[in-house]
């Protein structure tokens, strides 16, 4: 619903490219900051205690230029360690990702986009 609304929003045609999901993805951040861990779960199906990805369709609707801005709030489907879907709430998409260590030696992460060249969509750089 909210999507929509920012869609439909006058100022959305000053930003048109992925502008809706940049806005999007950081209000989840914000009201995920505010509201409490039950409150999250029930109403945004967000699991606070685990980590926010980069969601590759929100990255793929936006410009290049605009992608250090795109915080994603997409999470793996499961706790698995081999989980490969990965659910982004201001989308609505799952995409599928590749489970590999990152090739920076600072980063964590180990979700990869195989169709962009292995962007890491922890750190959010290509290795």
């Amino acid at each position: 619903m909210r999507r929509a609304g920012l869609k439909s929003a006058p100022n959305s045609t000053l930003w048109p490219e992925g502008g809706t999901y940049v806005w999007l993805g950081e209000e989840l951040r914000i009201v995920t900051e505010w509201l409490g861990k039950a409150d999250v779960r029930r109403y945004l199906a967000i699991d606070k205690g685990r980590r926010f990805y980069s969601c590759p369709h929100c990255l793929d609707e936006c410009d290049k230029n605009n992608w250090e801005y795109v915080r994603g709030v997409a999470q793996l489907a499961s706790k698995d360690r081999t989980e490969t879907t990965l659910r982004c709430v201001a989308c609505g998409f799952d995409s599928t990702v590749k489970r590999e260590k990152c090739r920076d030696p600072e980063c964590k992460g180990n979700v990869l986009w195989p169709e962009n060249d292995n962007y890491c969509l922890t750190c959010r750089n290509w290795y």
